[in-house]
């Protein structure tokens, strides 16, 4: 089983829908199936048989990944979520600050290290 995230802005820790296909975006099991997310972008989710939307094809262009994040801010139930956001966010909140994402270790990991080894010597 997999969970989302708590956060404010996006899903809870629910449970992830089953049939969420790979990747950044889900939708997990707070959602009420209002049809709000499969009527915006119908390319990009489905209904299931237990009553939830579900991302049935993650974006593939820049449009798509805009309109995901217009569903994330416009969700209801908040149950679409943003692996990736959620990520940042969990690095900003301990204080790494804006960069330090793996694909970016010139940002705080790296001042972090740089002021430990500072200190050793």
């Amino acid at each position: 089983m997999t969970f989302g995230y708590n956060k404010n802005d996006m899903a809870t820790s629910d449970p992830v829908v089953e049939h969420n296909v790979e990747g950044r975006y889900y939708v997990d099991e707070s959602c009420i199936y209002c049809d709000f997310c499969v009527e915006m972008a119908p390319d990009n989710f489905a209904f299931d048989q237990k009553e939830y939307a579900y991302v049935s094809k993650q974006p593939d262009c820049h449009a798509e990944h805009e309109r995901m994040s217009e569903l994330i801010d416009g969700c209801p139930t908040e149950s679409i979520g943003d692996r990736l956001q959620r990520h940042e966010e969990a690095i900003d909140d301990m204080g790494l600050g804006v960069g330090s994402t793996p694909k970016s270790l010139s940002g705080g990991i790296f001042q972090m290290v740089a002021r430990w080894f500072t200190k050793l010597e």
